[in-house]
């Protein structure tokens, strides 16, 4: 694969050396290191040919582009919650010093590809594990890993290029620039979540699942508050580094200064008074303070107002990301205070719960179903109020006659098992059983069997009568599995331990589909699975995202992975992994469900970032004599103080309302 990786780099690359040499062919290219940066390179880091140009800026972009790799690496089944926050922030700073919008048109594609591939390749050894089935590493496995992160980070290129084509077609807009990324990039993973056949796999609020109070944050607005935070994060510390560094019009991805008698301003040294450096140089004093003495210079002050007016823009910014940051941490770790039940500092004996025994019941299906039976009435007897069985553990029946009689053992287990229970001369436990039982159901229509194949949950309730039938909404197609997709409605049944629901293994990684128990007030919700390899680890993870969206409690059985118990604040119990033929009995704690907000109203901040992100889109891509009517149409009745205060420009401005147009861009 590292092989690959680099033939598929200098073959990116070599279009560019080419084309620099066709256009400069009497140009003789340097000797050494120095030689072969230069014709590897992008043309950005050698502003003028032949010249002993400097490759600082080249080396910093390549250590940009690995530190994002290693950012990538580390962010999904052995994820560093750090990373997920600055792996953004790496990319765009590297999109930005290579200056990939300057580029010759080979040059951007080899940029982007490069972009492209490295960020797969990271996103592939993240997930290396993802669909390595059997116990043996295969490299099938891991190509077709990779070939889904390629075509994945194609789409995910998209909000860093419309940040940076939103820099060029906008300089001024410094308050906005922030929003432009963290809205698209979010509006992104939420289209994913909704359309994509692996669901949620791989968000990037996943690897915040040991942060508590940023996950508990998921009952407000779920998994896209959570990836909005991350981004903005990024971009906000994106834009903070690019103005600590450069002037407000010096950045390269503007052509010219915007104002062509700039340099009366700009030429100006803070601590003499006098003419001096052309860059701002941002002191300990900070940037209100540099600005304030920034605008006492008498010539031009218009110029000197415009940049004061981006830097109190991106500082107001600044406060307004740091306001929301603390405050969705305040709220987060509020949530378990609040409404555990333990506010305002109860007594000991005020907070208990009751609980429940539960157990978790694997099978083998090498050696039959009896040792699964046989464990399942020890269950009974031995009192649990609930028994689960991972998924498709008791085997395949064919037609609606072979699942009746699957019923009515389950009803004859049931009930000996309540039979062995009220002998025992210790009667603890009177609540249950509800016994979950999983099985595969293949459709016969007396002729032949038909191709339909179902993955199915039933509840048994303790008077040996079905409680509802679930079918799986989700089958991992990415992994074999071959059967029918349910109807995709979620359903229940009033216990004596609570309303119950259930969903089978992959149908968690879909938070509409769970949303459904929510908006039913779902106290318990059920989730059989079978993992393999490392998955196990990931999957439980996700899944506890539901509990804290939703409010349920959560109880996992798993073959060949981890089985638990997740509370509504994203408390885990029991947390066991095993392989098969082995009984997991956990304590299950008995509560209502918990309110959120998420599956009334929260996940609506989903779809309110996705119109953003749109209209970000359009003013960045779309045709720019559209958007200077549109800017004519809705703010021309609107005066701009700021210009009308100095005068007319000149020099090829025209302003509409708020908007400044200079040379064909909106300033």
């Amino acid at each position: 694969l590292l092989g690959i990786h680099s033939a598929a780099v200098l073959l990116l690359l070599l279009p560019g050396v080419v084309y620099r040499r066709r256009q400069a062919p009497t140009l003789p290219l340097a000797r050494g290191p120095a030689g072969l940066a230069r014709a590897l390179l992008p043309q950005a880091c050698f502003p003028v040919m032949g010249s002993d140009a400097t490759v600082a800026r080249c080396w910093k972009a390549g250590a940009l582009l690995f530190v994002s790799f290693l950012s990538s690496a580390f962010g999904g089944l052995q994820a560093i919650m750090i990373l997920a926050w600055l792996q953004p922030l790496f990319l765009l700073l590297f999109l930005h010093h290579s200056e990939v919008f300057h580029q010759p048109l080979l040059a951007k594609i080899g940029i982007l590809l490069l972009t492209c591939v490295v960020q797969a390749v990271g996103y592939a050894v993240a997930f290396a594990g993802m669909l390595n089935i059997s116990s043996s590493f295969l490299a099938a496995n891991l190509g077709l890993v990779f070939l889904m992160c390629t075509l994945f980070w194609i789409v995910l290129l998209l909000p860093f290029l419309t940040h940076l084509q939103f820099r060029i077609r906008f300089p001024h807009a410094v308050f906005s620039r922030p929003f432009v990324f963290a809205s698209i990039w979010t509006a992104l993973w939420h289209v994913s979540a909704c359309i994509n056949p692996i669901g949620s796999t791989g968000n990037p609020a996943y690897t915040q699942y040991s942060f508590q109070s940023i996950v508990l944050t998921a009952r407000l607005w779920g998994l896209e508050g959570i990836v909005f935070l991350l981004a903005w994060t990024a971009a906000v510390a994106h834009e903070s580094l690019l103005l600590r560094h450069h002037t407000m019009f010096e950045g390269s991805l503007i052509d010219s200064p915007p104002f062509p008698d700039q340099n009366h301003c700009s030429n100006f040294d803070e601590d003499s008074g006098s003419a001096g450096s052309t860059d701002i140089h941002f002191s300990g004093r900070g940037w209100r303070t540099y600005a304030s003495r920034y605008t006492k210079i008498g010539t031009n002050l218009c110029i000197c107002e415009r940049q004061c007016c981006q830097l109190r823009d991106h500082a107001f910014h600044v406060k307004l990301w740091g306001t929301v940051v603390l405050l969705s941490l305040v709220f987060g770790g509020a949530q378990e205070i609040l409404y555990s039940g333990s506010f305002f500092q109860k007594r000991i004996e005020k907070t208990i719960k009751p609980t429940v025994q539960a157990s978790c019941v694997l099978g083998n299906r090498l050696s039959g179903n009896d040792a699964l039976w046989n464990n399942t009435v020890q269950r009974i007897a031995a009192g649990d109020a609930l028994i689960l069985w991972p998924e498709a553990a008791g085997g395949t029946v064919v037609g609606d006659d072979e699942e009746a009689k699957l019923f009515s053992e389950a009803a004859r287990v049931v009930s000996l098992g309540l039979h062995m229970r009220n002998s025992l001369s210790d009667q603890t436990q009177r609540q249950g059983p509800y016994l979950g039982i999983t099985y595969i159901k293949q459709m016969n229509t007396g002729k032949q069997f038909l191709a339909e194949v179902y993955n199915c949950f039933a509840l048994i309730l303790p008077n040996g009568k079905v409680g509802f039938t679930y079918s799986k909404t989700h089958p991992v197609y990415v992994a074999g599995e071959n059967i029918s997709a349910g109807p995709g409605t979620l359903k229940f049944v009033d216990t004596s331990i609570g309303r119950i629901s259930a969903a089978i293994c992959f149908d968690f990684e879909f938070p509409t589909l769970i949303r459904q128990a929510g908006n039913m007030g779902v106290d318990i919700m059920l989730d059989t699975a079978e993992t393999w390899g490392s998955i196990g680890h990931l999957e439980f993870m996700s899944d506890s995202f539901r509990a804290v969206e939703n409010g349920f409690m959560m109880l996992r059985c798993s073959l060949n992975g981890v089985s638990g118990v997740v509370t509504p604040f994203n408390d885990v119990l029991n947390y066991r992994e095993a392989l098969d033929d082995s009984i997991l009995i956990m304590d299950l704690p008995i509560s209502k469900r918990a309110k959120t907000l998420y599956p009334q109203f929260g996940f609506l901040f989903g779809w309110m970032i996705d119109f953003i992100a749109l209209f970000y889109v359009a003013v960045s891509w779309g045709p720019f004599c559209l958007i200077q009517k549109v800017a004519k149409c809705f703010l021309k009745s609107h005066s701009c103080n700021f210009i009308d205060q100095h005068g007319d420009r000149g020099h090829g401005y025209q302003t509409y309302g708020n908007m400044e147009f200079f040379r064909g861009d909106a300033a």
